[in-house]
């Protein structure tokens, strides 16, 4: 079995080359998304590795955009260019992911949980209320910025008022009040972490899945807010309610999304190693995020403390 790593990334090369050393074993294949707006002669220059694949059909990746989403496809599509089984594993990765256990250890993990997908998965509208509705809604950018859109709702003036006050309204924006997006009365929305560990057959099930209603959702998916926190996880979902073989795990990638007082998800540093500890004693093989060009030493720690 081959570990198949589909990696975005968009800032610090050398952490990306670290982790990518860390975790590079024979059995191992990297495929790279660089974000279009960084320089991915930069990443090419230090992740020099004949495993180690940066695509050419690169995205310019907005948060909480559909672009996120697109990228990932892209990662996915690359996969036709080799050999892929069905029981190789696909995981999907931040460049500022770092490992908690060994490459061995992953290895094994792997192989005695060959038939598991490790996804986070919660049924949006009892467990995320507030956010499933700006997700039901119009996501519509101003720009590349981070935050710079507007959502807007059937029957709600909110996204008028904020369009006016961005001063990007436009009249066509109005039909978005009258209309509310809409897809088969049948699927249910889930939600959950982007970052997940799946087989190939099982995601070859949802990209099936997908081109074949490509007409409805596509259009639908395109224009929804944090789209990635949902398109897998709600299409994983509609095909597992025909297929009972599919058998899903929380996650195996640690991020904390619920300290208080710091920006989220939790940049970890050295004040974090007990709790990183901790996780790598659980099914956690990763954690997220890690900025190594200013806290480099939380790096080193978990090489030495638990890499080791």
């Amino acid at each position: 079995m081959r570990i198949f790593y589909l990696v975005q990334a968009h800032t610090n090369p050398q952490q990306l080359n670290r982790m990518i050393n860390i975790m590079n074993e024979k059995q191992t294949v990297f495929l790279i998304h660089i974000d279009a707006k960084s320089n991915i002669e930069l990443f090419k220059k230090c992740c020099q590795y004949p495993n180690v694949h940066f695509i050419d059909n690169r995205i310019n990746c907005i948060w909480g955009d559909f672009s996120q989403v697109q990228a990932t496809l892209n990662l996915i599509y690359e996969l036709e260019h080799f050999d892929v089984q069905p029981e190789d594993r696909i995981e999907l990765k931040s460049g500022q992911d770092y490992p908690l256990k060994k490459s061995i250890e992953v290895s094994e993990f792997y192989k005695e949980n060959v038939s598991v997908e490790f996804i986070e998965i919660l049924l949006a509208q009892e467990s995320f209320p507030r956010p499933y509705l700006n997700f039901k809604g119009y996501k519509i950018n101003r720009s590349d910025k981070r935050g710079d859109y507007v959502i807007f709702k059937k029957h709600n003036f909110t996204g008028i008022y904020k369009s006016l006050l961005k001063g990007c309204f436009k009249f066509k924006y109005l039909k978005y009040f009258f209309n509310e997006k809409k897809l088969n009365n049948s699927i249910e929305f889930y939600k959950g972490s982007n970052w997940w560990s799946l087989s190939y057959k099982t995601l070859k099930k949802i990209i099936d899945y997908y081109h074949q209603d490509y007409n409805n959702l596509h259009p639908f998916f395109k224009h929804s807010f944090c789209v990635d926190e949902y398109f897998f996880q709600t299409l994983l979902m509609k095909i597992m309610e025909q297929d009972s073989s599919i058998k899903i795990k929380p996650t195996i990638t640690y991020v904390d999304w619920f300290r208080k007082g710091v920006p989220l998800p939790v940049t970890f540093t050295l004040e974090d190693s007990d709790l990183l500890l901790e996780m790598s004693k659980q099914d956690f093989l990763n954690a997220r995020k890690f900025d190594a060009e200013n806290h480099s030493d939380i790096l080193d720690w978990i090489d030495k403390n638990i890499l080791d």
